[in-house]
């Protein structure tokens, strides 16, 4: 997954449907969930998948009210439309994404 970070999110998460996880290195549950969404882009290649290190982005995730990593945030053209945080099944991430896709 492309890394993005506060200087670069607004423009790639612009356009279309984008899932953006934020992770923390060398967390297990951050490496499942990357690797959750990525099963996710084989079944939805339309949409953007990203990455961003929680520490890192600071002001993302308090813009995006993120309590805990790993979350993930699901925009539709620059707009947040689903999130979830923590630790979860690949079904519970892929049922999040789906949502927004098949509201499009």
């Amino acid at each position: 997954m492309e890394r993005i970070n506060e200087e670069t999110c607004e423009l790639k998460l612009k356009d279309g449907i984008s899932v953006v996880g934020i992770l923390e290195e060398g967390c297990q549950s951050s490496e499942a969930m990357k690797m959750a969404i990525l099963k996710v882009k084989d079944e939805f290649p339309q949409i953007q998948c990203f990455e961003a290190e929680g520490c890192e982005n600071c002001e993302f995730v308090v813009e995006n009210m993120i309590t805990s990593i790993p979350s993930m945030l699901v925009f539709k053209d620059g707009k947040l439309e689903n999130k979830i945080s923590g630790h979860h099944s690949d079904k519970i991430i892929f049922n999040a994404i789906e949502k927004v896709v098949n509201n499009s």
